[in-house]
């Protein structure tokens, strides 16, 4: 199982930009140079966390200018993910359907009321082909919609 830094240095070893981390229900957010060394970028995310301890923690998976959340200050997108709440599939039933599913994630974490899936791209893609990645991330959705019986969030 990988920590935190562990995954971000997998998602994130060939993207440049900033990582995004949020806070909420505060709304506080950070940008994390991806410039930096990967010590520097864990302490950075280790402060982040430790100020924001109480509430839930969020990191956005496509890299950014460091100038927002929005679609358009994405710079690079390294996977496309799937999330399973267990509000929508009971526990015990999501590894038969990761199983089933086609494509084996590389990356598997565990929130607290769920999973989520990514699937590391070759390369990551720039904003211009968002699009294409938000295609791949509706059939995942729908392929493990079927696969499961459930209906799973919009990703």
């Amino acid at each position: 199982m990988m920590d935190r830094n562990g995954i971000f240095k997998k998602l994130f070893n060939r993207c440049n930009g900033y990582v995004e981390l949020r806070a909420l229900p505060s709304g506080n957010r950070a940008f994390v140079s991806l410039g930096a060394d990967w010590e520097t970028i864990g302490e950075q995310t280790d402060k982040f966390c430790g100020e924001n301890k109480d509430q839930h923690l969020y990191f956005g998976v496509a890299t950014r200018n460091g100038k927002g959340g929005k679609k358009s200050d994405i710079i690079s997108i390294p996977c496309v993910w799937a999330e399973m709440d267990f509000k929508n599939i009971a526990e015990e039933r999501v590894q038969s359907v990761i199983d089933k599913f086609p494509f084996k994630p590389t990356i598997i974490t565990k929130t607290g009321g769920g999973v989520h899936l990514f699937f590391l791209l070759e390369k990551p893609v720039d904003l211009k082909r968002g699009d294409d990645v938000q295609k791949v991330n509706d059939w995942i959705r729908l392929e493990l919609n079927e696969l499961s019986g459930c209906e799973f969030d919009k990703i």
